[in-house]
């Protein structure tokens, strides 16, 4: 195998070698180490004249009595450093996202980038099994940001190459007639039980329907008008204007059936979800309520296939059916509601451009990611093709 070619600058002067990435090291010796091998600095550029330049400078400093080494900066220095940066240059909720995604690189802190570059790829590959996709995208963002510093800085001297681990985007729950009645009671014993009416009738996104005033609704025209957001912010919550999307800011058509529900709990000039104390419910308050309504749907789902169950058992029916049991509404989330409301319109035969329209999505693709076919339609359509299919079936 051929040698690398040095071209060497005279007798302590140091050092330029071509790289196979086609960049050029720069090495100066500048003492002897404790072990008695020679102390050097590097650095690494794409033109020669460039890391001839910098030998030349690094004497000059060295002269003057200048420390020459370079100082060691961990990922997470650097990772810092973009933050701050990202702070001052995206809009809050980003940053927040940021800060957010920041927390799972947490083990790769303190190791110097060229470390972090070799086992970034491990340390995805672990993170696909626990994150979700979205989440995963993000981790993936910043690291390659951060090494992207740690380059700039010829603290690496070539960027890794890091495939983003493939994983499933989690499915929507999307919730069946039998399955909706229970989680619909078991809010009945809160006050904010009007939000779950609310999201099924508009598909609304959990920021926006929580920033809603009682003064946004034309209870006259059926409307309501959506002009500003809730979100985290620096660890607290704020109240922005706009929504998520240029096209969720607008005015929405309501269903009459949930504009009489709000219309029974309307207070002009308070916030619909407003607390004891006068302010508005927080997004994680929300949260844990959604959580323990979905508790106590299934508790009580629990309690009516127990029900069923043992009528089936103690009826005397030879040609008795097992009983059709209803399936717990488990982790389903908040938003997949505003799934489910796609869905509706869409199995209502709903244009899907006025499916985009009624819920506020920017484009047709977003529209169709939230149109999800139901079970209850999918088994009808199966037993009318039963229908068709049965006068050839001898």
């Amino acid at each position: 195998m051929a040698r690398k070619k040095t071209t060497r600058r005279g007798r302590n002067e140091g050092s330029i070698t071509k790289r196979p990435n086609n960049k050029y090291m720069a090495q100066l010796v500048v003492g002897t180490k404790d072990d008695g091998n020679p102390d050097r600095i590097t650095k690494y550029f794409s033109d020669p004249q460039e890391a001839k330049d910098w030998l030349a400078e690094q004497r000059v400093l060295i002269g003057r009595g200048v420390d020459a080494h370079p100082k060691l900066q961990t990922f997470g220095e650097l990772a810092e450093a973009w933050l701050k940066t990202q702070k001052a240059t995206v809009a809050g909720n980003t940053y927040e996202k940021y800060t957010y995604n920041y927390r799972h690189l947490e083990e790769l802190k303190p190791l110097a980038p060229k470390i972090v570059k070799e086992r970034l790829q491990s340390h995805m590959n672990d993170l696909a099994s626990k994150l979700a996709p979205d989440t995963l995208k993000g981790v993936y963002y910043i690291a390659r940001c951060v090494l992207e510093v740690a380059y700039d800085k010829d603290l690496i001297y070539r960027m890794p190459k890091i495939k983003l681990p493939k994983i499933e985007e989690r499915a929507p729950h999307l919730l069946n007639a039998e399955q909706i009645p229970f989680l619909l009671n078991a809010s009945k014993t809160s006050k904010y039980g009007f939000g779950l009416w609310l999201e099924l009738g508009t598909g609304f996104r959990r920021g926006s329907m929580l920033a809603l005033d009682c003064d946004d609704f034309d209870f006259d025209d059926n409307t309501v008008e959506v002009n500003k957001r809730m979100v985290r912010e620096g660890g607290k919550i704020v109240i922005k204007p706009g929504a998520k999307t240029k096209a969720g800011a607008r005015i929405y058509d309501v269903p009459p059936i949930i504009m009489k529900i709000i219309g029974e709990i309307n207070r002009p000039g308070h916030p619909l979800f407003e607390t004891e104390n006068g302010t508005r419910l927080s997004l994680w308050n929300w949260s844990r309520l959604f959580r323990s309504w979905r508790k106590h749907a299934d508790t009580a789902i629990e309690a009516e296939n127990a029900k069923r169950l043992m009528l089936f058992e103690e009826s005397e029916d030879e040609g008795k059916k097992p009983p059709r049991l209803i399936k717990k509404i488990g982790d389903t989330r908040f938003h997949d509601l505003r799934h489910q409301f796609a869905s509706y319109l869409q199995d209502l035969g709903v244009h899907q451009f006025t499916i985009q329209d009624m819920g506020g999505w920017s484009d047709m693709d977003m529209a169709k990611r939230y149109s999800h076919s139901n079970r209850d339609l999918t088994r009808a359509a199966a037993n009318k093709l039963s229908e068709v299919i049965s006068p050839f079936v001898q």
